[in-house]
C-alpha cells in the first residue's frame, strides 16, 4: 500500500471515544419512553458526553510521556470534528428552542435547569473536542518525523492534554489566547473557527439566561 493510501486510512479512522458518543446518542429513544421528545434528546446528548468524559480521565490522567502517540488515535479529521460539533450544536439549540419556545406553557423549573445543564455539557464538549484536535495538530509528524508544533506554550516541558485543554478553553471563553503564541496560520484558522462558533454558542447561553430572569 502507498503512504497516501495508509494517510487517507488514518485520517478516516474514527476514534473509538468518538464512536461511542455516537452509540449513545442513539439511546436517545429510550429517554423518550419516560420524557418528551426536546427532553429526550437533551438528556440522551448529556449522558452521551458524560461517558465521553469518562473516557478521556486516563489521558489526563497519564502526564505528558506518551502524548504523541495518543494524540493521533484520539482526534477525528478535521470534517469529522466539525460534523460532530454541528451535530451537536444543532441537537441542543432544537432541544432548547422547544422547551423553550415551542409549547404553550412556561418551562417549568426542572426544565430550566435541564436546558441550563444542556448548555454547560454541550460548551465543555465543543471546546474538548477542539482541544483533543489541537493535541493531535501539534504532534503531527512532518516530513522529517519531528512534530509539527505551531504555538508555543511558555516553559521547556512538551505541553500535554492539560495545556492544550487550557488553549482551547482560553479561546472559547475569551476568544483569544493568553500567554499562548501562535505561529502557524492554518492554527490561526482553525484558532478563528472555534471563537467564531464560541462566540455564537454564549451568544445563546445569555439569551437564555435574559430569558429565564425574564420569566419568558
Amino acid at each position: 500500500m502507498t503512504q497516501t493510501g495508509k494517510t487517507a486510512i488514518r485520517q478516516a479512522r474514527v476514534p473509538w471515544r468518538f464512536v461511542l458518543f455516537t452509540v449513545l446518542l442513539a439511546d436517545i429513544p429510550l429517554f423518550h419512553l419516560r420524557f418528551a421528545w426536546p427532553e429526550a434528546a437533551l438528556l440522551g446528548f448529556v449522558a452521551a458526553a458524560l461517558v465521553f468524559f469518562a473516557t478521556l480521565v486516563p489521558l489526563f490522567r497519564d502526564g505528558n510521556g506518551a502524548i504523541r502517540e495518543q494524540a493521533e488515535r484520539n482526534d477525528p479529521d478535521q470534517l469529522i470534528s466539525l460534523a460532530i460539533t454541528v451535530a451537536v450544536l444543532m441537537l441542543v439549540l432544537f432541544g432548547v428552542g422547544f422547551i423553550l419556545h415551542g409549547r404553550a406553557d412556561a418551562p417549568l423549573l426542572w426544565q430550566k435547569i435541564l436546558v441550563l445543564g444542556t448548555l454547560l455539557v454541550a460548551w465543555l464538549f465543543f471546546n474538548m473536542v477542539f482541544a483533543l484536535h489541537y493535541a493531535h495538530l501539534f504532534y503531527a509528524p512532518d516530513r522529517k518525523g519531528e512534530y509539527r508544533g505551531g504555538i508555543d506554550f511558555p516553559g521547556e516541558r512538551q505541553p500535554g492534554y492539560w495545556d492544550f485543554a487550557y488553549f482551547a478553553y482560553t479561546l472559547g471563553m475569551t476568544f483569544q489566547t493568553s500567554d499562548v503564541e501562535i505561529h502557524s496560520p492554518h492554527w490561526r484558522r482553525i484558532a478563528l473557527v472555534q471563537s467564531f462558533a464560541a462566540f455564537v454558542f454564549n451568544i445563546g447561553v445569555i439569551a437564555f439566561t435574559i430569558n429565564s430572569l425574564s420569566g419568558g
